[in-house]
């Protein structure tokens, strides 16, 4: 989940009144630097500065020069910058250590993030390639499944905690997060070729076709309900149920359905905008880390677009972050009840944290408190009454029926 953005400017060295070119190296010394130290304090679990720095150098000292064998192992960042000289010095490319390193040291925290080369970056979204529809993060070596997103090629035959051992018939440890990602990415209706593993059981081998992710929010009525379907939450998902709802809200006299299912989350910000629609007081969620900036608690506006009317949520293993804190807030808050399955349990936060005008990294940084002040990291939103996933329009007309039979008791 994008949490904020905070720009770490890097100055030039000026003589008169014209800047010099930085000296070889220099940028990515001072990018290294910087997300060493951010990470070392600043990340949601404390992580000591020794095994930061070795799983930063690590992948650096993979190509040095035998002339430099004698560097000794990165313990902190005056002996990782060492490392990243001498790697330097054998030839090794700027762009690359510094990727190698950042991964590294997110691959150590066993959290969320990665590096973002920002003019591929800014490429690949004008580009828009499609996808299988998940999200990773990197353990022991591994690209784990973190979430999967409702409706793409995933969603029938990938699970959260699934590892991708091979990409077409390749094998991926070793890699870095971003190429893998890059890997499962291509032109819509193109197949990719998986190896998976899960718990205990033999490798599975798939296949998957690339499409272009569908995280457009959608409202109907259907007897006397309202049922609103949200597959991501994005910045302007608040404004789009607004828009959506107020219409529709003289033909529904029974209450609302907010389906969640397979909502892999989003902003934080944009979460709490869509649990503040329905709540009319009180705390929605907060949020827990090392940093003083990522210490506080959000409360409701004044107002509830569904005039009081019950609510009912649909979770499944999907359900996710942001997710999670709209379906925990909406029963603390609103007495919803809550259809499906038990939620991910992915309630972290991250930064995205600007290093140059060519490179960024993200990192888990809090950990996200529900409206009770209770963790949902790792531990998830517990239905109220439990039902099978793969539901598909059954656990709709399951949830019609229950606010018919709530509307009968008032």
């Amino acid at each position: 989940m994008k949490l904020k953005i905070i720009a770490v400017a890097l100055g030039g060295i000026c003589v008169g009144s014209a800047a010099a070119a930085p000296a070889p190296g220099s940028v990515g010394r001072k990018e290294v630097g910087t997300a060493f130290d951010l990470m070392s304090w600043g990340n949601v679990d404390p992580i000591d500065k020794a095994t930061l720095a070795k799983a930063c150098s690590d992948p650096m000292r993979a190509n040095l020069d035998p002339q430099f064998a004698a560097v000794p192992d990165a313990t902190d960042l005056k002996s990782l910058t060492k490392v990243y000289d001498a790697s330097l010095a054998s030839g090794g490319d700027e762009r690359a250590l510094v990727r190698g390193c950042i991964e590294g040291m997110i691959a150590a925290t066993k959290q969320r993030g990665g590096y973002v080369d920002v003019e591929r970056a800014m490429a690949d979204a004008k580009a828009r390639p499609a996808s299988v529809g998940l999200s990773l993060k990197m353990v022991d070596g591994l690209p784990e499944i973190a979430s999967v997103a409702r409706n793409g090629p995933a969603e029938s035959k990938l699970r959260i905690g699934d590892r991708i051992s091979e990409i077409d018939h390749e094998p991926v440890r070793g890699k870095l997060l971003s190429d893998i990602t890059r890997l499962l990415r291509g032109p819509i209706g193109s197949s990719v070729e998986l190896t998976v593993e899960r718990n205990d059981v033999a490798p599975i081998e798939l296949s998957l076709t690339r499409a272009m992710p569908s995280d457009t929010t959608s409202t109907l009525v259907r007897d006397g309900v309202g049922i609103i379907e949200i597959p991501a939450i994005r910045k302007d998902t608040p404004a789009a149920i607004t828009a959506a709802l107020i219409p529709l809200r003289p033909q529904v006299i029974r209450g609302y359905i907010i389906d969640l299912r397979s909502c892999p989350g989003g902003l934080l910000d944009a979460a709490i905008e869509i649990a503040d629609l329905f709540i009319d007081q009180g705390v929605i969620a907060g949020q827990q880390g090392p940093r003083p900036v990522d210490r506080e608690t959000r409360n409701a506006t004044r107002g509830d677009i569904a005039g009081g009317l019950p609510i009912i949520v649909l979770t499944d293993h999907g359900t996710a972050s942001g997710a999670e804190i709209v379906a925990a807030a909406l029963r603390e808050r609103r007495k919803a009840k809550i259809l499906g399955q038990v939620t991910a349990g992915m309630g972290t936060t991250s930064t995205v944290i600007n290093l140059s005008d060519r490179a960024a990294f993200s990192f888990t940084t809090a950990r996200i408190l529900q409206a009770n002040g209770s963790s949902l990291d790792g531990q998830g939103v517990k239905p109220d009454i439990e039902m099978p996933s793969g539901g598909g329009q059954e656990i709709i007309s399951a949830a019609i029926a229950l606010l018919a039979s709530e509307g009968a008791k008032r």
